[in-house]
């Protein structure tokens, strides 16, 4: 039997979290309160044993009316249809016509298989990928550092190049900032880093569109890739998420040595 709750107890909600992350390690997922967002309503379905433990949960989020879910069962009772049933309480709960679900697909075949024999189709690959200094030379990708030089801005200064590049609001986020100039000495764009362990997460790339094409963006990376990290250790990677659905950037990355390290399957289903 299924059960809902947008508000639950203190110690059903605990059940809640050590049932996920009890899996979290197994399928590679952040742990619970990385997917939920406390401003945006939340839905749990959820199905217990005769001991009232948790042995399948779904969580159910309608940000700006595209709703989203994450099925996540327990292995030992896989063959129980419990998937199945929480699809099926989730289609009811949800007035949209259509439903996004997030899927650890290299991690979790089964997950895929179910998802696709249920009718879902892929919308987008979410994906983390990583260069490091020596594929980015078999690429060829440190050898066009020499088109620009990386300045370092504000989130002010770096603003109006990500609102011209991208059409849309900037947030500013914690990192360091940089401006792309030409060998000439031209804004062509910028670029954000933040530091990760002994290499990079690059989280905005932007190229000014009477620029683009130039090769400015693959000589921001190689540039990104050789600058002085905090720690005085030299850099050894960089990591970046992208999606497939921003197919010009995915295949920037790909062809600049870029490789898929996880990758979440963005799922839809029109009720």
């Amino acid at each position: 039997m299924i059960h809902k709750t947008r508000k639950p107890n203190r110690e059903l909600l605990r059940s809640f979290h050590e049932f996920w992350n009890a899996m979290a390690s197994e399928y590679r997922l952040q742990p619970i309160s990385e997917w939920i967002d406390d401003e945006v309503p939340m839905l749990y379905l959820y199905e217990t044993d005769s001991d009232g433990r948790c042995i399948g949960l779904c969580l159910v989020q309608c940000p700006d009316d595209e709703p989203w879910i994450y099925i996540l069962v327990d292995k030992a009772h896989l063959r129980q249809n419990i998937a199945t049933r929480l699809l099926a309480s989730a289609k009811k709960a949800i007035g949209a016509p259509e439903i996004f679900h997030l899927s650890g697909s290299l991690q979790n075949p089964g997950a895929r298989e179910f998802l696709e024999a249920s009718g879902f189709e892929v919308y987008s690959r979410e994906c983390i990928m990583e260069l490091n200094a020596e594929d980015a030379e078999k690429h060829g990708s440190t050898g066009t550092a020499s088109l620009i030089s990386l300045s370092a801005c504000s989130p002010e200064d770096f603003c109006p190049v990500y609102e011209t590049c991208f059409g849309m609001e900037f947030q500013p986020d914690e990192g360091n900032y940089y401006k792309i100039l030409s060998s000439d000495q031209t804004l062509v764009g910028g670029v954000a880093l933040t530091p990760y362990q002994n290499g990079w997460f690059l989280f905005d790339l932007c190229v000014l569109p009477e620029h683009r094409k130039h090769g400015y963006a693959a000589a921001a990376i190689a540039a990104a890739l050789r600058q002085p990290h905090p720690t005085g250790q030299k850099t050894d990677r960089i990591l970046l998420h992208v999606s497939t659905a921003n197919q010009p950037a995915y295949t920037l990355y790909q062809k600049t040595g870029f490789t898929t390290i996880e990758e979440n399957t963005l799922y839809t289903l029109s009720k």
